[in-house]
């Protein structure tokens, strides 16, 4: 279940690449205040972590698939979509 959650916490980073840059660039000009930095960088875990409804909905399918005998095929569609998503974050490695 942690691998679904994680992939979709990991795609709402991505999508939001411009907004993560943002950020970057504000938790650096307040390197004199960590209380503001901190307020910020919880502010945006909440944000991210807020998608993670959607890997609880991937293994909630995946858990039907398991019952209906069609799991094999969600896992594979899922570990495409992994494989995407880790190219997405190969190419975003530079922020």
């Amino acid at each position: 279940m942690d691998g679904f959650t994680d992939m979709a916490m990991k795609l709402v980073e991505n999508l939001l690449l411009v907004i993560s840059l943002l950020k970057e660039t504000l938790a650096y000009a307040l390197e004199g205040e960590p209380m503001l930095k901190e307020s910020l960088e919880l502010l945006w875990k909440g944000l991210i972590g807020g998608s993670a409804w959607m890997g609880f909905l991937g293994y909630s399918l995946y858990g039907v698939g398991i019952d209906y005998n069609f799991a094999t095929e969600v896992c594979e569609a899922f570990g495409y979509g992994y494989y995407v998503i880790d190219g997405m974050n190969y190419i975003v490695a530079f922020a």
